[in-house]
Formats: structure tokens, C-alpha cells, sequence
């Protein structure tokens, strides 16, 4: 039987063993066919490696959306803050009265 090269697209599962974005496998035609059909594999090396690279890609990007979620936050807790002592200095006292 004769073997083609196959890049992983999605990881999986393939003979017991985890496989990763852009690992290669070696395999017969019907042994590709079921992974291909389920988006798993590409014969296709460069289509692998770009998607290796937008899914680092997308991992960095949600790391720093994170980063920039919690910087609002916390801008966000500051500004609630300066409003609330703002509030409290032009309220009324009862001297004032």
C-alpha cells in the first residue's frame, strides 16, 4: 500500500496518540479518507502551516484582549470611584443648610 503525506489541520486523536497542527502523517488513502472528510487532515503543507500560524495567531490575540479587558475594568472601577467622591464633596451638609 502506498502512503502520502498529511498535514493535521484540527488536533486529534489518530492510533492512540494525540496529534497537533501541522503534524505529519504518513498514510494510505483509506486510512486519510474519514480524517479529511472530518476537516482533520490536508495533503496540503501550506494550507497546514497557515493554519498553524492564524491559530497562534488567535491564541495571542485573545491573550491580549484579555490584558485589554481588564485594564477597562479597571479604568472603568477608577472612573466609578473619582465619580462617587466628586458626588460626595458637592452634596449638601447640613452646616450648609
Amino acid at each position: 500500500m502506498e502512503t502520502s503525506p498529511y498535514y493535521v489541520m484540527k488536533p486529534t486523536t489518530f492510533q492512540k496518540q494525540k496529534v497537533r497542527i501541522g503534524h505529519r502523517l504518513d498514510l494510505t488513502e483509506s486510512q486519510a479518507r474519514p480524517l479529511i472528510h472530518g476537516g482533520f487532515l490536508t495533503n496540503d503543507v501550506n494550507a497546514s502551516r497557515y493554519i498553524a500560524e492564524l491559530t497562534h495567531e488567535l491564541k495571542n490575540l485573545t491573550y491580549e484582549l484579555g490584558i485589554v479587558q481588564e485594564e477597562l475594568k479597571q479604568s472603568e472601577a477608577e472612573l466609578e470611584s473619582l465619580t462617587q467622591s466628586i458626588k460626595a464633596k458637592d452634596a449638601p451638609t447640613k452646616e450648609d443648610n
